[in-house]
């Protein structure tokens, strides 16, 4: 394989299952991940928590300040989630302003603080033109 066709190949790859907005993974990777890692035993004996985080009344957002706002304030959120959780952590942005944040090793109630600590960062940082936004957390765990 040639090296022009080996990195036309890693584009592709790349384009298959990173959101093209944010740089988060979507929802295409979430799936290969279930079926690749999670299903087939790759953690092990650890717990594996997920939060789903919904940005609270984002519709508002683009609809008072339009789509190009609204992307703004995604893409500074992703990069807010990107520096503040763990590197073996996954981000999966699965549609609109929802992500879910897949954290391998932590239980549930580790999972809560750390959501807690997220809403709390997004609360109090201060997004383009919108100012404050808050967000909702959902939390499960699959047990060892």
């Amino acid at each position: 394989m040639t090296a022009e066709l080996k990195r036309k190949n890693e584009i592709l790859e790349t384009l298959a299952i990173r959101d093209e907005l944010t740089g988060l993974y979507n929802r295409h990777y979430l799936d290969r991940w279930i079926e690749n890692d999670l299903e087939k035993g790759k953690y092990g004996n650890m717990p594996i928590s997920m939060a789903v985080l919904d940005l609270d009344h984002f519709k508002v957002v683009n609809d008072r300040y339009g789509h190009m706002i609204g992307d703004k304030v995604l893409q500074q959120l992703s990069g807010l989630l990107k520096a503040t959780t763990r590197e073996k952590d996954i981000l999966v942005r699965i549609g609109g302003e929802e992500i879910v944040l897949i954290m391998p090793g932590i239980n549930k109630k580790d999972a809560l603080k750390i959501a807690e600590e997220l809403r709390c960062l997004i609360w109090n940082y201060q997004f383009p033109i919108e100012g404050h936004l808050s967000a909702s957390f959902g939390i499960a765990e699959r047990k060892p």
